[in-house]
Parts: C-alpha cells; sequence; structure tokens
C-alpha cells in the first residue's frame, strides 16, 4: 500500500471536518498526526538546543523568556512562571493585583474523526447514570479542562479558580458593583457562578487536584503515534465496498451541486433536488444506509436536465435570432418540461411556431429518405417516387368541437352546450354535454 502526505491546502491538518466524508477524515487524521509530531520535534529540539546553552553559561540559573522556562524553582526554592503565551489585556489577578494575568501554553484538543466520536459517545452512554459510572464520565471529559488548569497554574503561579474562570469561561464569574463602608467608594467584586459553587463540582475537584505543570512536561492528551497507526490499519483493512460506501456521500454530494449550477431549469428541477438531499440526510444517518431511493432521484434529476438540453439543442437558439425570440424560446421549452399542455406563442408565425414546423419537416426528410438540399414543400403526400412530401405526416386522429349557448328549452335562460367527436382510424367517439333551464320546469 502507498500512501502519500497530502499538502494542508488539500488537507487541513487540523481537526477533521466532519461535513466530508469518513475516509476523508481519516486523511485528514493521518496529516494532523504527522503535523503534530513534527511540531513535537521541533519543540524539543528547540527545547534542548536551549539546555545546551543553559549549561554552557556561567551562571548558575538563566533567566528564560516568558514563553518557555526552564526551571521551576530559583535559589530560594520559590516557583517561578513557566509556559507563559502571552498577557491577558490589562487584567490583574483579582487576590494579587499587582501580578498581571497570563494565558499559559495550553494542549491542542484531541482531534477526532465521526466514528471515533460516536464510540466514545457509546462509551459515556453505557457507563450508565450510578455514581461510579459518573464519576469515571467526568474523569474521562475533564482530562482537557484539567491539562488546561496544570498549564494555567504553571504560567500564574498565585493565581486563584476565579482568576481561571476568568480566562477560561468568563460568564461563570458574576461582577457586582458594592459600595464601600468605610470609604463610602464604589468597589467592584467577584465571585463564582451558582453552578460552580455545587457540591461535588468537578471544575473545583479539578482545580485543587492539579498541578502546576507547564504544557510541554503533561502526559500528552493526543497520541499522534498510535492515532496514525489506527488510520493506517483502518485503510489497509477496508474493503473495496466498504471505501465505496464512504465515498458515496461525497459523490452525491458532488452530483446535487453539479446539477443546481444549471443557470437555466425547469421549476421542478430545485424540488427534486431539495427531495434529494432531503433523502440523502436521512439515509446517511442511519447504521445501514442504503442508497437506492436517493440514487433513484437522482436519476430523476439527471433525466429532466438531459431532457432539457436535448430539447434546447432540437430547438437551437441561433445567433441571428433576437433577444427576444431566444428568450421566447427559452421560456417555452422550460415551460414544456413542467406541464403537459403549452399554449405555443404566436402560433405558426412565432419563433417557436416556426421551429416546430422546422424539427416536422426534418423528421419528414428523414423518415422519406429524402436528400437534405431537396426542398420539403406542402403538397399532398403521394405515392409517387419524384414528388415531394408533406411538412408534417398525416393525423393520427381528428377532433371536433362544437359549442354554443342557447335556451333549452326555449324561452328560458341561455345554457352552454358542447358537442365532442373524435375520428381515428381505429374509433369514431361522439360526445355531448347539454345543459337545460330547469327553474320554472
Amino acid at each position: 500500500m502507498i500512501l502519500y502526505f497530502f499538502p494542508s491546502a488539500f488537507l487541513d491538518p487540523g481537526s477533521p471536518n466532519m461535513t466530508h466524508c469518513l475516509l476523508h477524515q481519516k486523511l485528514q487524521m493521518l496529516n494532523c498526526c504527522i503535523q503534530r509530531k513534527k511540531s513535537r520535534e521541533w519543540r524539543a529540539a528547540e527545547a534542548e538546543a536551549q539546555q545546551e546553552v543553559s549549561e554552557s553559561e556561567d551562571e548558575e540559573f538563566y533567566e528564560c523568556p516568558e514563553t518557555s522556562s526552564l526551571s521551576s524553582y530559583d535559589g530560594r526554592r520559590k516557583r517561578i512562571p513557566e509556559g507563559r503565551l502571552m498577557q491577558l489585556g490589562d487584567l490583574k489577578l483579582l487576590y494579587h493585583e499587582d501580578e498581571p494575568l497570563y494565558i499559559p501554553i495550553t494542549q491542542e484538543p484531541a482531534p477526532l474523526t465521526e466514528d471515533l466520536l460516536e464510540a466514545q459517545a457509546d462509551v459515556l452512554v453505557q457507563l450508565g447514570t450510578h455514581a461510579e459510572g459518573a464519576a469515571l464520565r467526568a474523569r474521562m471529559q475533564s482530562a482537557s479542562l484539567t491539562s488546561d488548569m496544570e498549564a494555567f497554574k504553571a504560567a500564574n503561579p498565585k493565581a486563584a479558580l476565579e482568576d481561571f474562570v476568568r480566562w477560561y469561561s468568563p460568564r461563570d464569574l458574576i461582577e457586582e458593583q458594592k459600595v464601600d463602608e468605610e470609604t463610602g467608594k464604589c468597589v467592584i467584586t467577584y465571585h463564582l457562578s451558582a453552578r460552580m459553587l455545587l457540591p461535588g463540582n468537578m471544575w473545583l475537584e479539578s482545580w485543587e487536584n492539579a498541578r502546576p505543570v507547564p504544557a510541554r512536561r503533561q502526559k500528552r492528551l493526543f497520541d499522534d503515534t498510535k492515532e496514525a497507526e489506527k488510520v493506517l490499519h483502518f485503510l489497509a483493512s477496508a474493503k473495496t465496498s466498504e471505501v465505496v460506501t464512504y465515498l458515496m456521500p461525497m459523490l452525491i454530494h458532488s452530483a446535487i451541486l453539479q446539477l443546481a449550477e444549471e443557470e437555466e431549469c425547469p421549476e421542478s428541477l430545485p424540488l427534486k433536488l431539495e427531495e434529494t438531499a432531503m433523502k440523502a440526510a436521512k439515509v446517511m444517518r442511519s447504521p445501514e444506509p442504503k442508497y437506492e431511493l436517493v440514487l433513484r432521484c437522482l436519476y430523476q434529476a439527471e433525466v429532466l436536465v438531459a431532457q432539457m438540453h436535448s430539447v434546447s439543442n432540437k430547438f437551437g437558439l441561433l445567433n441571428d435570432w433576437e433577444e427576444q425570440e431566444q428568450q421566447e424560446v427559452r421560456t417555452f421549452v422550460l415551460d414544456l418540461l413542467d406541464c403537459y399542455e403549452v399554449e405555443v406563442p404566436g402560433a405558426g408565425k412565432g419563433a417557436v411556431g416556426r421551429r416546430i414546423k422546422h424539427l416536422f419537416a426534418e423528421a419528414q426528410k428523414a423518415s422519406h429518405l429524402m436528400p437534405e438540399e431537396q426542398p420539403v414543400k406542402t403538397s399532398a403526400p403521394t405515392d409517387h417516387p419524384n414528388l415531394s412530401f408533406a411538412e408534417f405526416p398525416p393525423p393520427s386522429g381528428k377532433e371536433f368541437i362544437f359549442r354554443t349557448s342557447c335556451p333549452r328549452p326555449p324561452g328560458t335562460q341561455s345554457l352552454p352546450q358542447r358537442m365532442y367527436c373524435v375520428i381515428t382510424r381505429e374509433e369514431f367517439r361522439v360526445a355531448g354535454a347539454f345543459c337545460e333551464d330547469t327553474t320554472f320546469l
């Protein structure tokens, strides 16, 4: 199996995009693993180089920049800040107003693909609602929170939980203005929200158990080597039928987009595409998707587009036609695909009527194998081979409709009357619809 590293221009090395198919997500995950490993090795090499510089100095302690500290203790065994990214505006620590609040360098969250997310959700559900299961579920979900708390403590040694909440979840830190009884001045006080003060709150327990450890010395939340091996195993063990199933959502999405790009289309096409998209969304959420109904809707939409192009080509928008005539033909073609009967604008003298007449004439030529240069005349059909043929084929049937209004019986109100007659080679039918005034009878 040959494996390629796809550039980030095509596959973002960040978290897999859940709107893409599972196969694409796996490739994104592989790219993410490679990117994380390269970044980790680069940071390790940089730290090693700084360590070598530190050891070569005559001083006992090397003063590191705020972004990376090599020692957490100074000569008096006091903890110094580590892993600072930047200062958070002009904010100060709530209980140490001389100390600014720093944003720590934190670990990036572990990316998940669609199948891993579903598996994780199933595990959390299976833990149940009893106390032990709830505690285990809380520990599984608080791994990232604990890591951020440890990084925050390392960057802000004198910080309290309120300081962390102020940066991590500002809505859970309530700000109130009170008047100091001694000075009479307005003082701003802060306190945690009600949900933060509930007994057994996960944030309180995590803060008490968190140690001041910078992100670079923490246990990794995302094991890129292990996850990359999982992706490689997934790709190596995937069957052809499974790969096709993984690609189906992307293919259906691409087909819908291609059909939706039609600039001029009948009104039934957007409705059909909307129906297809709704069925596709419903099918793709099922454990064992069956795409027969979706493919049937796509087929119907493609047939509609093919018919539109075919009819448009038959009518052939000529360059010497005026813009009004071209628009007239376009409108007629689109209406013809949506309705069984469409009125021909201008009858036989309009642009549409002339084109229909020409199409019939071409069909007559083809049916009688007439040469292209021989004109088609309007003479009556004949069996003589040297005579030309009519432009239109003989009718398959004739219809006669008589409409009138007359009083029945005489002297009453005039009402509509109708008689219909159809004559074909196989049958002859007559039907009538007559009205009588029964008001005075």
